[in-house]
């Protein structure tokens, strides 16, 4: 089917770039691949990734414990790695907590690189996050601008990571690429990469995970 070659297309490109492999080798240890189709999206956007269902929802367009991916036909590498990353993003998120919540759990290095960067510890939804933070140093008058979506929270670090493998003008925003500051995706990008990295060698360290649970 069309469809599938168009996903095989998108996969092929994709593989390329050494993000992919370090997405998907955390979310194989995980146990925590979405599923992947690239034959159109829910919203009309060129990627979505979809966790979780509603009561109400038709059964087409209900996922697995890991999720969905889905993409238009003509989506690029940059837009399944910018899926792969809300992925991978929200298994940290889960990984940190299962860590944290369990009695007698010593942090790790993980735990610590994500207190830093992530949450003030203190868990008060009122105040911004460690990373909300760091996107109004860096870019304040982006931050205000955009901070409803492309600088908001989970965002700002899929387009990072997306951007960085994407060709230039390939990987649509809501605003221009030129427009975003130069050293913003540079710089969300690393940070996310390297508590990846410290969340997968905790990871491995551990029996694999069971899948996780539909929301």
């Amino acid at each position: 089917m069309a469809e599938d070659r168009n996903l095989t297309i998108i996969q092929r490109l994709a593989s390329a770039y050494p993000e992919t492999k370090t997405l998907l080798d955390y979310l194989t240890n995980r146990n925590a691949v979405p599923e992947k189709e690239a034959k159109g999206t829910m919203t009309g956007a060129t990627g979505e990734f979809q966790y979780g269902n509603t009561s109400d929802m038709h059964r087409t367009l209900r996922v697995g414990p890991a999720g969905k991916i889905r993409m238009q036909p003509a989506a690029n590498a940059g837009t399944f790695i910018h899926e792969l990353t809300h992925a991978a993003d929200l298994q940290m998120d889960a990984q940190y907590h299962e860590d944290v919540g369990k009695a007698g759990r010593k942090e790790n290095q993980f735990t610590r690189a994500y207190n830093r960067l992530r949450f003030n510890p203190s868990f008060d939804q009122n105040n911004r996050n460690n990373f909300e933070k760091m996107v109004n140093l860096l870019a304040p008058n982006f931050a205000a601008e955009q901070g409803d979506y492309r600088a908001s929270n989970l965002e700002v670090r899929a387009f990072a990571v997306g951007d960085s493998v994407a060709p230039e003008g390939k990987f649509a925003t809501p605003i221009g690429r030129k427009e975003i500051p130069p050293h913003l995706n540079a710089t969300m990008a690393t940070e996310f990469m390297i508590l990846l990295e410290l969340a997968n060698r905790e990871t491995i360290k551990k029996p694999t995970p069971a899948a996780p649970t539909v929301r």
